[in-house]
């Protein structure tokens, strides 16, 4: 079996592609990866915060396992890379923007490929409060046949 790359490598082998390099953004590094690393991206963070919300009390990073370790590393790395400073500088709360916002801004990712959503706003996970995720016409077509659905589903309940 062929080893993979470690995630939190990616940056340094797919940085070359990112067309603004001066005002980075993690939305405009994802949309130069492929699919199967977006999931890579999105099951290591998954592994991280299943690890990290079942941890024991006196819970340290010698705990984690190796995919959790790389997404926390690259989620640093990104954050780095978009606000110039160290991590070790960053808030509290850049850090956790940065843990949360990568994995939302992946699975937002995959559904900006497939036409249903556009990122407006910064595209920084270090400050991913000021990203929104709006639906696009097709995004609202779905989300119209999907409330519909849901209105449908309501009635016929009562009479199953």
């Amino acid at each position: 079996m062929k080893e993979q790359t470690p995630i939190s490598q990616l940056f340094v082998i797919s940085e070359s592609k990112i067309k603004d390099a001066d005002d980075f953004n993690t939305v405009s590094w994802l949309e130069t990866l492929e699919d199967n690393d977006l999931e890579r991206i999105l099951k290591c963070g998954g592994d991280f915060f299943l690890e990290f919300n079942s941890s024991k009390e006196d819970f340290t990073v010698n705990d984690l396992q190796f995919s959790s370790i790389d997404y926390l590393t690259l989620c640093l790395i990104l954050g780095e890379k978009e606000t110039g400073i160290s991590s070790s500088d960053f808030s509290i709360e850049q850090k956790q923007n940065c843990l949360e916002g990568l994995i939302g801004f992946c699975e937002y990712e995959r559904l900006r490929r497939k036409g249903l959503v556009e990122f407006v706003g910064s595209k920084k996970i270090s400050y991913h409060s000021e990203t929104d995720v709006n639906l696009t016409r097709a995004g609202k077509v779905v989300a119209s046949s999907l409330d519909t659905l849901e209105e449908i589903s309501g009635r016929m309940e009562p009479n199953v």
